[in-house]
């Protein structure tokens, strides 16, 4: 007898496959954003300067029947043709931004209907290639490609540069000053100690031969101070200040004004010590007559240099955020992010730029709920970046998140100084 056998598990294995199939073409089919990318008004013969800045504008046309989670802009910054200044090199690559592989990316908070926009500074010479991006749960999408150039070198004008290094200048020279008067003072103290009583007796024997008026004045004065039985020391401290006029060869009225500010002393019965210091003050001035100081251009200078150190202050240090990785540990999603600063002092010779900003904090929250009160710190060692660096990248581990979930995450930069605080934002999707 002939035994025929069925395969039962065709038709299951057939069921499979076309369900696979099925779930495959829906996913093919997701449709992503449509978004433009325009520049606006771009200045002619654009050069580097932290105070001029592109407005980049991204007009969504369909949102592909997704929410939007993100949008913004990713540019790529190539080095300029050396001969026409105003093209890419071509020994470069021109590879077009993508929130994977770019130089910076600028999630805007600006979103009014179908159009956003970013600013971008002009602090690094180059060419820029940019476009703008939306992100839904479908996927990203690109808008067209738009480009500028900008001439310079470096992060900040060498105008800012010359400045500073200026005024550091200036301040090093009052610093120098004030010690070189510090030091008069100190040297004169030590000259008023070494007078005797019988230097002071050929002084006066010297004046009394004098038919110089002022001379005459100062033997009166000194006469009195005999007559008012001052100790020797009073007398020298007396006699020395009065040389050290006279060796100064300042004119009559600021000798009658000298002697009548001692002659006050000696009323009130001043100490010796008090007269030390009027014969300080009197040097120090003599000294700022000498090297033609000028007050009102000291503090204009004082002025621009606060000036422009609250600029620098004003620039944002976090230049982007970028969400590199997303995972599964056990049943929870976890992120990491990368936070890359950019900062420029206004010290050229400061070992380290960075050290402006005070500290680093973050919160990260669901998208449809309120956000956090309290902050969470950052570690961010100043020793770990190089020295003369303006540039870093601080990697963030974000764990314990709910799958599937829209989160925002804030990073916000605490200045030194002003306590102003700076702070840069971004969203991404969970897994």
């Amino acid at each position: 007898m002939k035994v025929t056998t069925r395969n039962w598990y065709y038709p299951l294995f057939i069921t499979g496959a076309l369900l696979m199939m099925t779930s495959s073409c829906k996913k093919n089919n997701l449709k992503l954003a449509t978004v433009t990318t325009s520049l606006n008004s771009v200045p002619t013969g654009l050069a580097v300067d932290p105070n001029v800045v592109v407005v980049v504008t991204g007009n969504v046309i369909d949102n592909g029947g997704a929410a939007i989670v993100e949008r913004g802009v990713v540019y790529n910054i190539v080095s300029l043709d050396p001969s026409s200044k105003s093209s890419p090199n071509a020994a470069v690559s021109t590879e077009l931004p993508t929130l994977g592989n770019c130089t910076r990316k600028s999630v805007s908070s600006d979103f009014t209907g179908q159009r956003f926009s970013v600013n971008i500074s002009a602090v690094t010479s180059g060419y820029y290639i940019v476009r703008a991006y939306v992100t839904t749960r479908n996927g990203v999408a690109y808008g067209n490609v738009e480009n500028f150039s900008v001439q310079g070198t470096g992060g900040v004008t060498q105008d800012i540069k010359d400045q500073a290094a200026a005024l550091k200048s200036m301040r090093d020279d009052v610093a120098a000053l004030k010690q070189k008067v510090s030091d008069l003072g100190n040297d004169l103290v030590k000259k008023v100690n070494a007078i005797d009583v019988q230097a002071l007796s050929n002084t006066l024997a010297g004046l009394v031969k004098s038919n110089d008026d002022k001379l005459n004045s100062a033997k009166v004065f000194l006469e009195q101070l005999i007559a008012q039985k001052f100790g020797s020391v009073d007398l020298s401290d007396a006699n020395s200040a009065l040389s050290k006029l006279l060796e100064s060869k300042l004119n009559s009225s600021v000798f009658v004004d000298a002697k009548n500010q001692l002659q006050s002393l000696i009323d009130l019965k001043a100490s010796t010590q008090d007269l030390t210091n009027a014969k300080v003050a009197l040097t120090a001035l003599q000294l700022l007559i000498d090297t033609k100081a000028n007050s009102a251009d000291l503090e204009a200078a004082r002025d621009k240099l606060s000036r422009l150190e609250q600029n620098i202050l004003n620039i944002n240090p976090i230049s982007s955020i970028g969400v590199t990785e997303l995972g599964i540990d056990g049943n929870k999603s976890n992120a990491t992010v990368a936070i890359i600063l950019d900062h420029i002092s206004i010290d050229p010779n400061k070992k380290k730029p960075l050290s402006e900003i005070k500290k680093l904090e973050y919160v990260c929250f669901e998208a449809n709920q309120s956000m956090p009160d309290s902050r969470t710190p950052i570690a961010f060692d100043l020793n770990s970046v190089a020295d003369g660096s303006t540039s870093t990248s601080i990697p963030l581990k974000i764990s314990e998140l709910s799958s599937g979930r829209t989160y925002k995450f804030i990073v916000y930069a605490t200045m030194v100084g002003t306590n102003k605080v700076h702070d840069e934002r971004t969203f991404f999707v969970t897994r």
